[in-house]
């Protein structure tokens, strides 16, 4: 899981930067300009963002084993409540 993890998340980096390379010139030239070129991407940068907390859990405080077993199918995926689990007030 986490190698494929690693594999996409770089997909993503490196398409992302070859758009943005590729639309920049075309930008700059146009009428919209710089300013416009980096309010363009900074709403792109911004509902990423809004996306990112909306959709993806909290994992401060987690192991990665724990995070782990949270994306595996049929991990346990609770609330954040750790009631259940005797060894987390140690950790």
């Amino acid at each position: 899981m986490r190698t494929i993890s690693a594999g996409l998340t770089s997909a993503v980096c490196y398409v992302t930067i070859f758009l943005a390379g590729l639309t920049f010139p075309w930008l700059m030239e146009s009428k919209i300009g710089a300013h416009g070129a980096f309010f363009i991407y900074s709403v792109f940068a911004l509902a990423a963002a809004a996306l990112a907390v909306l959709f993806l859990p909290e994992t401060r405080g987690k192991s990665l084993e724990e995070i782990e077993e949270f994306f595996e199918p049929g991990g346990r995926r609770g609330n954040g409540d750790e009631q259940d689990d005797p060894g987390a007030a140690r950790r």
